[in-house]
């Protein structure tokens, strides 16, 4: 499980365009959906909130390229 959220993860860093994130996000609720019955609440707290701040800082990134 570690090993797909990693994946996931740098998936979304190496986005570079909005379609890019949106893909993203969908892989991450896949992930979600997949382990949903193997994760706590807590683990699934902690790894939306760490993929929701990760997603905000490379929109950012994303923003400012454009500029």
């Amino acid at each position: 499980m570690t090993e797909e959220f990693n994946w996931v993860k740098k998936v979304l860093f190496s986005s570079e365009t909005d379609v890019h994130m949106k893909c993203s996000d969908n892989l991450f609720s896949n992930f979600l959906n997949k382990w949903r019955f193997e994760m706590s609440e807590d683990l699934k707290i902690t790894l939306s909130n760490d993929f929701r701040v990760n997603y905000k800082e490379q929109s950012e990134k994303i923003e400012k390229m454009v500029l």
